[in-house]
């Protein structure tokens, strides 16, 4: 559970770890996504989304920009009529690490076309890039989960990762009718 006790002991911990982040930049301290990001992001390319990262990478003055890789599953699962939601249990995001420095990024393609949720993907994902590369990395994968979400604020992209916490509701047909997800 988040409490304020536990926020305020991960932003002790995080200014222990980073130090006075990014003390220069004032105003543009925070990302500011606009509805042009957000349209751009949700393009449903992997080659917008590279440059989108690499947009977000800059902001916060990352060494290396994390390379988002290919679309995996059906090409576009919104519109698929058997495409079974109950058994996709893959996270909406997952970083792999295959080198000092380095990372790659792999995005469930049902969020291909949520422009809020991608945006938050993007940010949470940047953010573990972030961290891992300051060797900051919680052995409890649940509470690392959450300073990384935490920690999207600390480093200027919060206004991302707030924004994909809107709640989101569709209706899927399926065979027997209709079905609110």
């Amino acid at each position: 559970m988040i409490t304020f006790n536990w926020i305020e002991k991960q932003m002790a911990y995080l200014t222990s770890r980073l130090g006075i982040y990014r003390i220069g930049s004032q105003d543009n301290f925070f990302f500011e996504p606009t509805p042009g990001f957000y349209g751009f992001i949700c393009q449903g390319t992997t080659a917008c989304l590279n440059e989108a990262i690499g947009i977000l990478a800059t902001h916060i003055e990352a060494r290396y920009v994390p390379i988002i890789e290919d679309w995996k599953g059906p090409e576009n699962p919104l519109i698929s009529d058997d495409y079974d939601w109950n058994e996709d249990k893959q996270p909406p995001g997952l970083i792999r690490y295959p080198g000092s420095g380095r990372s790659r990024i792999e995005i469930n393609i049902t969020n291909k076309h949520s422009p809020l949720i991608m945006g938050a993907i993007l940010a949470h994902e940047l953010t573990h890039h972030f961290l891992d590369s300051k060797g900051i990395r919680l052995s409890d994968e649940e509470e690392n989960e959450k300073l990384t979400d935490l920690a999207t604020s600390y480093i200027g992209l919060g206004k991302l990762t707030l924004n994909g916490y809107d709640p989101i509701s569709w209706t899927q047909r399926n065979k027997s009718g209709y079905m609110d997800l």
